[in-house]
């Protein structure tokens, strides 16, 4: 048995085998010979007999690029044998970059691989290092000449950091690889009036609002309450973002109340964040009370005034200012300065 031939266009089929059998790996194509009326059986570089010989035989003699196979024909593993033409990998994008992504949350982006080569593009693998971070799909691909493939890539960080990782791209052209960028985000609030909060307003309405570091696009905000100082969240207030800002407003409530808040913004994709990000386990604090604690001069502050008016009143002992009696032991001193100390640097 003779096996690896190109058998074509004979006078007649059956002499194409004599005193053999045919091979399992011949074909029967048109092997694309420079000039066969002038006797030049080089192959041509689209010929289907380029890299078609026996995977077993040498081929260290064909010139590079020889496609590690040798050539069927006269010049197989010949220093005159038709170089091989290998597919041509190419990529839409320099570098992938994410951007700004919410923790535990996830978010993709498509880049495209084309073949610009004359034979097929094998992609035996795509993958970044970090695979739970930026998983890919699909992760191989088959891509003929003058074809390209989708692929999807997405983002889901774990931490608050910048992440840098590298894609790579395994295939039968050169090896590829691209920059990976995203960066994972929480929502943090800018120290304004949010945190801790105090009123003695008990008509109207509050106005609740926080700005952060970070803005959903065109959020549906909600903001979850409690009256029972986190007893149970029972109200639901319905929100706003302006100006950078989700704001919500909610009806006074009596003095000595504890009213606990938390908001929910849920993005197009339906979403849902939270802020702070472990509500309701931590939520931010409105007061409703009659006296502020530290608020020695009564202007519902707790600043640097306040350490003055308590040593105008140490100095003055006469002028009865109970507000000045921070720690509430009745008496207004020394431990008075050190417990609102202790106040400002808690705030």
């Amino acid at each position: 048995m003779s096996d690896y031939n190109d058998v074509w266009s004979n006078l007649d089929g059956a002499t194409n085998y004599n005193g053999v059998s045919q091979g399992a790996h011949d074909i029967s194509v048109d092997p694309q010979f420079v000039n066969l009326q002038a006797g030049d059986f080089h192959l041509k570089s689209t010929s289907p007999c380029l890299d078609a010989g026996d995977p077993a035989s040498d081929y260290s003699n064909e010139p590079e690029p020889n496609g590690g196979r040798i050539n069927l024909g006269a010049y197989g593993n010949t220093s005159e044998a038709t170089r091989s033409y290998p597919p041509e990998i190419v990529v839409n994008v320099d570098q992938i970059s994410f951007d700004s992504v919410f923790v535990d949350s996830l978010k993709g982006q498509y880049f495209r691989i084309y073949n610009q080569g004359a034979v097929d593009l094998k992609v035996s693998g795509i993958s970044a290092n970090d695979k739970l971070t930026f998983s890919v799909s699909p992760d191989s691909a088959l891509i003929s000449p003058g074809d390209s493939q989708e692929v999807y890539i997405a983002f889901s960080p774990e931490k608050e950091m910048l992440y840098i990782d590298t894609l790579t791209i395994l295939n039968n052209d050169h090896l590829l690889k691209l920059v990976i960028t995203g960066k994972g985000v929480t929502f943090r609030a800018f120290p304004s009036y949010t945190g801790n909060l105090f009123t003695k307003d008990t008509t109207g309405y509050y106005d609740l609002w926080a700005a952060v570091n970070f803005l959903i696009e065109n959020p549906v905000v909600k903001v979850i309450a409690s009256k029972n100082n986190g007893v149970s969240f029972t109200d639901t207030l319905n929100g706003v973002l302006d100006r950078g800002q989700y704001h919500a407003l909610c009806p006074a409530c009596p003095l000595e109340t504890t009213l606990k808040f938390y908001y929910e913004l849920t993005d197009l994709s339906g979403q849902i964040y939270r802020l702070p990000a472990d509500a309701p386990s931590t939520t931010f604090t409105l007061n409703v009370c009659s006296y502020r604690e530290g608020d020695s001069n009564g202007d519902w502050k707790v600043n640097v005034f306040d350490l003055l008016e308590i040593l105008k009143q140490l100095k003055n002992p006469d002028a009865q200012n109970n507000l000045c009696d921070i720690n509430g032991d009745g008496k207004i001193n020394k431990f008075d300065l050190l417990a609102l100390l202790k106040l400002l640097c808690a705030n």
